[in-house]
């Protein structure tokens, strides 16, 4: 009676590890062929321009977004994300979005580098020309097709930002234009202001949307939560000793930008330090906004890899359209500021959706 009872557990010890020999196969083959043909890039092993080499204290990113991305590779924007959330309609309603809010970003770090060179130089009479010269400055600096290559001027605009904020509080903690007594809470703002304040807010804390690109140009796709941690960090310090030693001198007098809070020789000092991250700044939304595009139209075409004259045109074309566009933008609104916090406020309600979808 053993002798059938052994062979049957053979039997199905045999049968077990066949099926379990193809399960392996079928695990191994999945997992050898999804990411790189699902990744935006492809393989870059032998490719003339690659584009996944940062490392992840070059790049920031949220971890919602960053585990979307370890499970959806293919993710490169927020048209991609809309696609798999929504389909078509969302692809199409996310990127219109994100699109509409780096021309803004763009648009207005034109308009501040004016007002930089209005301050720099008092010649107020020039506002138009100054914002020409920021168009081609910012459009010459968006060029280069890698963001490892921006990465390392924007080590420079963090350097400036902190130098800026840095002598804009001693600024004004020394200027005789404090007034004597400041209250603990402001004056009841007007709706207006309000709003406008709390669209400010959100508009501080948008960098979400160029996640994705971030993301994707990331030597290692585990590395965001050092980057998450990074950033966040970095900036929750930054906004907040600002923003409290500022107003503690200033109170409710404070301007914006706020930089021109201080007295007339820091606030000189203080644009002519920031002029780094004011352009550059720009230039990491422009450089997002034209590779969605970039990559977009030229993903599963080797062209993007290469050194070309046409691809390095296209790319060149992509970047004018934009800069041209956000330069009209932001010359031809009266009420620019306002009209920014409303589309800001309004296209990033994709950060409600995403966590939602979590």
């Amino acid at each position: 009676m053993a002798r059938p009872q052994k062979t049957r557990s053979s039997t199905s010890s045999v049968s077990r590890k066949t099926n379990a020999s193809q399960d392996d196969k079928t695990t191994l083959s999945a997992k050898e062929s999804c990411p790189e043909k699902q990744d935006p890039f492809g393989d870059e092993t032998h490719a003339g321009v690659k584009y996944k080499t940062m490392a992840w204290w070059q790049a920031g990113m949220g971890y919602t977004i960053g585990q979307l991305k370890c499970r959806y590779v293919q993710i490169h924007s927020m048209a991609d994300a809309g696609d798999i959330l929504f389909g078509s309609l969302g692809h199409r309603i996310l990127g219109s979005a994100q699109l509409i809010f780096f021309l803004f970003a763009m648009g207005g770090h034109i308009l501040t580098f004016s007002i930089m060179m209005n301050v720099l130089t008092e010649h107020f009479t020039c506002t138009i020309a100054f914002s020409v010269l920021g168009l081609v400055v910012s459009f010459v600096l968006t060029l280069p097709r890698r963001l490892e290559d921006l990465s390392h001027i924007s080590t420079v605009s963090f350097i400036s930002i902190i130098g800026a904020l840095l002598t804009c509080m001693i600024g004004v903690s020394v200027s005789p234009l404090v007034p004597a007594q400041l209250p603990l809470f402001s004056p009841t703002p007007s709706v207006h202001d309000a709003c406008l304040a709390i669209a400010n807010i959100v508009f501080a804390y948008a960098g979400h949307v160029a996640f994705f690109t971030f993301f994707s140009e990331l030597r290692e796709i585990n590395d965001y939560p050092k980057a998450l941690a990074l950033l966040q960090m970095s900036e929750m310090v930054l906004y907040t000793v600002t923003a409290v030693v500022i107003y503690a001198f200033v109170g409710p007098t404070v301007t914006s930008p706020a930089l021109n809070s201080a007295a007339k020789l820091f606030r000189r000092i203080s644009y002519g330090i920031a002029i780094p991250t004011i352009v550059i700044g720009g230039v990491v939304n422009a450089h997002v906004a034209v590779k969605s595009i970039y990559v977009r139209t030229g993903q599963g075409d080797n062209s993007m890899h290469t050194r070309s004259y046409t691809a390095r045109a296209f790319w060149a074309a992509i970047c004018a359209v934009l800069w041209v566009f956000s330069w009209v933008i932001a010359e031809s609104i009266p009420v620019f500021n306002d009209v920014l916090g409303l589309a800001v406020s309004t296209v990033n309600a994709w950060n409600i959706i995403l966590g939602a979808d979590r």
